[in-house]
């Protein structure tokens, strides 16, 4: 963890010296409520680097060493079955070691290759539309069985015909969460993480209630949280919203 924490070091320096991330001018485009931008852009790049350090830790040994370093706040929230939904922010890479550290079981729903001497079983999502309908399917099983999966979803830039809003600005984002919420009969309960010092802190929190439009119910949860804690969002997050188009109204909470 000391490479961890210095990894978390040197993103906050480099953005401090502009070379590395997004700068304060263009983080308060996005987000324009913000006191001090300077200060979250340093967060946010210190955030990003620690995620990539624990990704490489992660790559070569697997995640159980890191169990021992994770502490959770509303464990209670993640009884199964659920749909466990994180965002691309934080210590998102770190959810095995998470699970790992609470002895729960789980699927993790995955678009690139599995997670080296893992403990938890991993569905590697294929390109192509029968390659998610097949993950989808594998996801409702293990929904139906009673267990719990994980899923990561970000915001990518959208047109005029985007339907959902993330920070201001028009997304794509995806239906999966929703129809496994729907399809496997369980809530959707949102994870946030941040690297804390030597530590990984994750946070489970209250299932959503998703009503009418389930995709812009979880959109506007995590719209939200991360206007309250924009410091845990990755840089690429904020390239996102600089390309798309600004909606005309930010959804409510």
């Amino acid at each position: 963890m000391s490479r961890v924490r210095l990894a978390a070091l040197v993103g906050r320096a480099a953005s401090r010296l502009g070379l590395w991330g997004p700068t304060p001018g263009e983080l308060a485009s996005v987000l324009p409520e913000l006191v001090d931008a300077r200060a979250v852009a340093a967060q946010m790049a210190g955030q990003r680097f620690a995620n990539a350090q624990l990704g490489r830790h992660i790559t070569r040994h697997g995640s159980a060493s890191l169990s021992p370093r994770v502490d959770w706040t509303g464990a209670e929230h993640l009884a199964a079955p659920a749909v466990i939904v994180l965002w691309h922010a934080g210590v998102v890479g770190a959810i095995g070691a998470a699970l790992r550290a609470l002895e729960l079981d789980a699927t993790v729903l995955r678009t690139h290759a599995p997670e080296p001497a893992s403990h938890i079983q991993q569905v590697v999502i294929g390109r192509g539309v029968a390659a998610r309908a097949a993950a989808l399917q594998k996801g409702v099983a293990v929904l139906r069985a009673g267990g719990r999966l994980v899923t990561v979803v970000e915001a990518t830039p959208g047109g005029e015909r985007a339907q959902h809003s993330f920070l201001g600005r028009q997304a794509h984002l995806p239906e999966g969460p929703a129809a496994l919420c729907r399809l496997g009969h369980a809530p959707l309960v949102p994870v946030t993480s941040q690297a804390r010092g030597g530590r990984l802190a994750f946070t489970a929190h209250a299932p959503l209630v998703l009503g009418a439009d389930p995709t812009a119910a979880y959109a506007a949860w995590f719209d939200a949280y991360y206007r309250a804690h924009p410091g845990e969002l990755w840089p690429e997050v904020l390239v996102h919203a600089l390309r798309a188009r600004r909606t005309r109204a930010t959804p409510c909470p």
